[in-house]
């Protein structure tokens, strides 16, 4: 719980001095995802809607192959369901084919 606030609490701090970008999301997600903080990485999306970024099919991969690689292939199939309502025609089409 202290490592996510503390991850939070330095993107926040480079939200503030415009040093985010799609790549620091990227290994934010990755990382909760891939240490089994499954909800923490989910997280990390609604952070980057903060900070105004888009999530789309990019992100979502990210967060997917992440949990595929530590084999947890339900989470990681639920949260694609999840997130196929949100998505247009296109994006959803772009993760069906990575996956």
């Amino acid at each position: 719980m202290r490592q996510f606030k503390t991850m939070v609490a330095m993107l926040e701090e480079m939200g503030e001095q415009c040093l985010l970008t799609m790549e620091t999301f990227s290994i934010a997600i990755c990382a909760f995802a891939t240490s089994n903080e499954r909800k923490k990485g989910v997280g990390i999306l609604d952070l980057l809607k903060k900070h105004k970024y888009k999530v789309g099919a990019e992100t979502i991969n990210c967060l997917l192959n992440a949990l595929g690689r530590v084999k947890l292939g339900k989470e990681a199939n639920a949260l694609l369901e999840k997130f196929k309502e949100r998505l247009n025609k296109e994006e959803r089409w772009r993760i069906e084919r990575k996956s």
